[in-house]
């Protein structure tokens, strides 16, 4: 496996346990982590070995991560079509991946966990535009391909044309939905007694998050309801920016959101593009209303006008609507029916798209 994920390299990280369980699906699990500016230490417990780049920067990043890759291949004699090699992004990694599947003969699989074809995606940087197309080239050379919504196979298969669907697989990221439902109630509006009425937001403080844009529609309607204010939890280069609002308070990053959700009266999510929505997961599982723009799992989720409120991005009018209808009652939205899956079973879905993708002839 090729992670970016530098967490790995933090014996008691989340990202540390989830390569445990991941190691205990297979014989043995490697995992090179393309890791920058950090003085990472190679690990070994049990199944899982773990190695990290120590790169200098993100070029050098690039080709440290296939010679480092090369040499636990090429040591541990790791090839044929019994080996496994996933990569969790489909850009610079997944072109990683391609070589080293070519050089060691092993089946390739390519995680998707972006919605990379996604317009807003491409216009946000330069090098989003050269990452779709190294992500185009990677995905038609792999054995397999892992992503997390419907919503990113269907924008596969209509771009890729002659993609045998059969080879994409959609697993959702894990969410304990029965740890949602016990979780303990942070209640805000104690905590912020000002507020009357809360519309929650949680996420990184980024520009495809979209918090400061909500955050000025919001405003031209915040004088409508009495007591109506914004929490947001996360932080981001986009921080100083939602703090100016005099209705908006920045709490930071929090342990468990579902606590916060319960607590609150409306979730909102105003992304331009998700890959999955871990968050529209959370708030449907606890039952809040929620509104989020039309993006990764949110029609998987919810059903608009229904179990939950759907807008176009970056759609003021309709933002300022849907909060006008929840909270004057006009709408009143059921909560969305989950599928509840521990994480046993889930291991067990993950085990069984490795299983196949290994059984399945080239």
């Amino acid at each position: 496996m090729i992670s970016l994920d530098q967490s790995i390299l933090s014996v008691s990280s989340e990202a540390r346990e989830r390569m445990r369980a991941y190691a205990g699906l297979t014989d043995e699990l490697h995992v090179i982590v393309a890791n920058m500016h950090s003085r990472g230490q190679e690990h070994h417990e049990g199944a899982l070995h773990v190695y990290p780049t120590n790169s200098s920067g993100a070029v050098r990043r690039v080709w440290d991560t296939f010679t480092r890759a090369r040499a636990v291949m090429t040591e541990r004699t790791l090839s044929g079509a019994d080996v496994l090699l996933t990569t969790q992004e489909p850009f610079e990694i997944g072109l990683v991946g391609v070589l080293l599947r070519n050089k060691f003969r092993v089946k390739l699989q390519v995680q998707c966990h972006v919605d990379f074809l996604n317009p807003y995606f491409f216009r946000e940087k330069i090098l989003n535009m050269v990452r779709g197309v190294i992500a185009l080239q990677v995905l038609r050379r792999a054995d397999g391909i892992r992503v997390v919504s419907e919503r990113i196979k269907s924008s596969i298969l209509a771009r890729i044309k002659n993609l045998s669907p059969e080879k994409i697989s959609v697993l959702p990221i894990f969410v304990d939905i029965a740890a949602a439902h016990t979780a303990d109630t942070i209640d805000l509006h104690k905590r912020f007694p000002q507020f009357k009425k809360i519309i929650l937001m949680a996420s990184r403080i980024t520009n495809e998050k979209q918090i400061p844009w909500a955050c000025e529609a919001l405003q031209k309607i915040v004088g409508e309801f009495d007591g109506l204010g914004v929490v947001v939890l996360g932080d981001g280069p986009q921080r100083a920016a939602v703090e100016k609002f005099p209705f908006v308070r920045a709490v930071g990053w929090v342990s468990d959101v579902t606590q916060y959700m319960k607590g609150a009266d409306i979730f909102l999510n105003a992304s331009l593009y998700e890959g999955y929505g871990r968050t529209l997961v959370q708030a449907a599982a606890v039952g809040m209303p929620t509104i989020t723009t039309d993006v990764g799992v949110a029609r998987e989720i919810f059903e608009h006008g229904k179990t939950g409120m759907i807008i176009p991005v970056r759609d003021e009018q309709s933002l300022q609507r849907a909060v006008r209808a929840i909270l004057s009652g006009d709408v009143h939205l059921s909560t969305p029916k989950l599928v509840e899956k521990t994480k046993a079973e889930y291991l067990q879905d993950y085990k069984k798209v490795w299983s196949a993708l290994v059984a399945r002839s080239s």
